[in-house]
């Protein structure tokens, strides 16, 4: 039996040479536990080269530890892009938290990445139910912080995007 040759994605080609977070890419989806992976359609899985966990990478780090932490940062092949995912519970009081988690992971990207690399789409995913009211004054916040809330899973036509914000 061959093993499948593992590649290099897009979250280890944007970390620093020395950063902390390297020793922590998992290849495909391992960097999650099998709950969270059954929040990204099982069709799409195969499409993710690499991950990083950064609520568990740096959960215990003493300048991290009360932070409001992101979940997931992942290579997608077929769009040579990293998606932040954030498996949450869906709850319009947990708006302000998942914004500033995203915050919280922008601020380790500009620490860790290299020039140039960022985050293409950030998504939040329902841990579970949809709490989420269309409309309101958070879905807005939402969308102004430019996450996408995905429901309960992340799929194919999530990953689409023409620019490279």
């Amino acid at each position: 039996m061959t093993r499948r040759a593992e590649r290099t994605g897009a979250v280890a080609r944007a970390l620093k040479s020395k950063s902390v977070l390297r020793s922590v890419v998992r290849p495909g989806l391992r960097s999650m536990s099998a709950k969270d992976r059954a929040h990204v359609a099982a069709e799409i899985r195969s499409e993710f080269v690499d991950g990083l966990a950064l609520d568990d990478a740096l959960g215990k780090h003493p300048s991290h530890v009360n932070a409001n932490r992101w979940d997931f940062l992942l290579g997608h092949e077929p769009t040579h892009g990293i998606i932040g995912l954030e498996v949450h519970p869906a709850k319009n009081s947990e708006v302000k938290l998942v914004v500033a988690k995203r915050d919280w992971a922008e601020g380790i990207i500009r620490a860790e990445f290299v020039a140039g690399a960022k985050v293409h789409r950030w998504f939040w995913a329902a841990s579970g139910s949809n709490g989420i009211i269309p409309g309101s004054t958070e879905a807005r916040q939402i969308t102004a912080a430019n996450i996408r809330f995905v429901g309960s899973e992340l799929r194919r036509a999530h990953l689409t995007w023409s620019d490279q914000r």
